[in-house]
């Protein structure tokens, strides 16, 4: 009798830790096997408690995901650029487009389809050691603004200014290739491991319905969390639906990359907040009605002003950072999922266009250097000042 899979049953799943460490090629395990959909079988022939082949599960699950969408697992490396990972960016998100436009209830997969490109496309321009036009460019910006607001309304009023402004003043024209290089890497680590965890479950949803999701919780490949989403998203009610959808996004704005985000905040003292609030500046979800990263929640602060009093301010900039869960998950309940939910509901014809739309297309449409004028433009238009009250 094949023993194998008790030889590989109890394997940690040291991968899913070593995503956040960076070590990232490959699947979940380095020493296990791609030819598994017959282990698996012998272990659940065996009476394995699906704990103990947890690592063969989840990793017949991403080889069979990986397979669907054209990607060469072994050699996907999220450590090298994005020029070399960029095409299987691309598959992963026509990958998640798709389950959307087969199965209605799987809105999660059309939301990350979709957003995919703008996360994709602004690290692309990232990566050219540009935004706007350049980094020196946007530091010297940064320090006129505060120095202004200071001049026309007092050192109170500059306090009110973001620390993330404060770290692009200080660090974006002393970043480096190097720094840019790591903080895309880190970014691209990120999205190897909402593919890795959140795929994984979809293609078990379509495949084998709830019972294979049980099996993956049982596992304790998802939790218990995770698994009451499935049934709500498996349930057919439109409300359920929704809360489930929800719950998936949670978990991969927290569990998939929380830590990740912070990491990248947290880089060199500064330089690594500059970058994560560039990229609150530049980000624009391509979901119908919902704004651009830096229209919500803009910087206001109210002042005096000689001769004309209690003066409201508000400036064109973001007044939070992407990279702070908090913050995040606060334009995600309130802008981008409700108005993804509705326009899924009520357009599915829109939505479905913009879910067939040639993925390249969607990458370049999205890209903060093709969208200059969009940028400055939304930055003057939300810039205003009025008597307070």
């Amino acid at each position: 009798m094949d023993d194998r899979p008790l030889r590989h049953a109890d394997h940690r799943l040291d991968r899913r830790e070593a995503e956040k460490r960076g070590v990232t090629r490959g699947g979940v395990h380095p020493r296990l096997p791609y030819d598994l959909e017959a282990l698996v079988s012998q272990a659940r022939a065996r009476g394995l408690a699906p704990k103990r082949y947890a690592a063969l599960l989840y990793q017949l699950r991403l080889v069979q995901c990986t397979k669907e969408s054209g990607i060469d697992l072994a050699t996907w490396d999220p450590g090298t650029t994005l020029a070399r990972c960029k095409p299987n960016m691309i598959k992963s998100y026509n990958y998640y487009r798709n389950f959307q436009l087969r199965h209605d209830e799987l809105q999660w997969a059309g939301m990350g389809g979709l957003v995919g490109a703008d996360f994709g496309s602004g690290i692309e321009d990232l990566e050219l050691g540009k935004f706007i036009y350049e980094l020196p460019g946007i530091a010297q910006l940064s320090r006129t603004i505060i120095s202004n607001v200071g001049l026309r309304y007092g050192i109170a009023a500059q306090k009110a200014l973001p620390s993330g402004l404060r770290a692009v003043a200080t660090h974006a024209d002393k970043i480096t290739p190097n720094d840019l290089g790591w903080f895309v890497r880190k970014v691209l680590v990120m999205q190897k491991a909402i593919y890795q965890d959140m795929m994984t479950q979809h293609l078990t949803y379509v495949r084998t319905g709830l019972t294979g999701i049980r099996e993956m919780h049982a596992a304790e490949i998802i939790d218990d969390r995770t698994m009451t989403a499935w049934e709500d998203v498996a349930s057919g009610d439109s409300s359920r639906i929704a809360r489930g959808n929800a719950d998936l996004l949670r978990r991969e704005q927290e569990y998939c990359v929380g830590t990740l985000w912070d990491q990248c905040r947290g880089y060199k003292n500064g330089v690594g907040e500059a970058l994560t609030y560039m990229k609150t500046l530049a980000g624009s979800p391509s979901v119908a009605g919902v704004p651009a990263l830096r229209e919500f929640r803009p910087v206001k602060f109210t002042t005096d002003v000689a001769g004309a009093g209690k003066t409201e301010v508000q400036l064109g900039i973001p007044s939070w950072d992407w990279s702070i869960f908090s913050e995040r998950w606060t334009f995600v309940t309130s802008e981008l999922l409700p108005r993804y939910t509705y326009q899924a509901k009520h357009d599915r014809a829109a939505l479905n266009r913009q879910l067939t739309t040639p993925y390249e297309q969607l990458w370049n449409q999205s890209r903060p250097l093709y969208n200059i004028p969009r940028i400055l433009a939304s930055t003057v238009n939300a810039t205003k000042v009025k008597p307070a009250g």
